[in-house]
């Protein structure tokens, strides 16, 4: 008899997924899963922030995406505006709008035909819970399904870390619309987005950061930049 363990590799890996994907990139990836997950502000462990934790890997490694959900308070759900350059403003999406459309566009193309029942009862959602919770369901029930994502840079302190870009807009209707897409098979960089990852590819190395470690702070977030039918679903 053998000394050694030639089996127990029926159901794992022979592939080092625990790094991060990097910044600036268009990946093959495979959906790992929709969940709700509590984070604490690390110099204050009483302070909590509730979030939608959205995971994807592939070869390369994993990225994880905190989705913070907004609290229904008048900040969340105020527009900003952003200046031109010939002085004239524009509305920016609320930290609502944001929130709502990027979990929407990922339940779209995760899972059509549970994102199209969905949108039969929409007018039947009333609080945050039946919201989020409707849509992990939806989400999740295409657990491992493949797809793409895009990835582009956000700089904090000093650091680049990965993130989705912003995909909302408000249009000359005041109405929000989908002025981007992070997920699905038909994602491609903007032009601006182009050369913003040009310039990544091409500037010295810089510090990357783990982006499941960097969503502890809601405040340093700029979101401004740019009912029974619902449980048989």
């Amino acid at each position: 008899m053998s000394n050694f363990n030639f089996g127990s590799f029926e159901n794992k890996s022979a592939i080092n997924t625990s790094s991060f994907l990097k910044p600036w990139g268009i990946y093959d990836v495979k959906f790992d899963g929709i969940e709700r997950e509590e984070l604490h502000k690390k110099n204050d462990e009483s302070i909590t922030y509730k979030t939608i934790k959205i995971s994807f890997s592939n070869s390369e490694g994993r990225f994880i995406k905190n989705l913070f959900i907004p609290d229904d308070t008048p900040e969340n759900s105020q527009r900003g505006q952003m200046k031109r350059q010939d002085g004239s403003t524009y509305p920016t999406p609320s930290r609502f709008e944001e929130f709502k459309w990027t979990l929407l566009q990922l339940a779209q193309v995760i899972n059509s035909d549970g994102f199209s029942k969905l949108q039969k009862v929409a007018n039947k959602i009333k609080t945050m819970d039946q919201f989020v919770d409707s849509l992990i369901k939806i989400i999740n029930a295409k657990k491992g399904v493949s797809t793409k994502i895009k990835l582009i840079g956000k700089n904090r302190d000093g650091s680049v870390y990965a993130d989705f870009p912003y995909v909302t807009a408000i249009g000359n209707d005041d109405e929000p619309f989908v002025r981007n897409n992070f997920v699905g098979t038909n994602v491609a960089f903007t032009a601006y987005e182009a050369g913003q990852a040009a310039n990544y590819s091409s500037a010295k190395p810089t510090k990357i950061t783990d982006t499941s470690s960097n969503n502890d702070n809601l405040e340093n977030l700029d979101f401004s930049s740019l009912s029974d039918e619902i449980d048989n679903l």
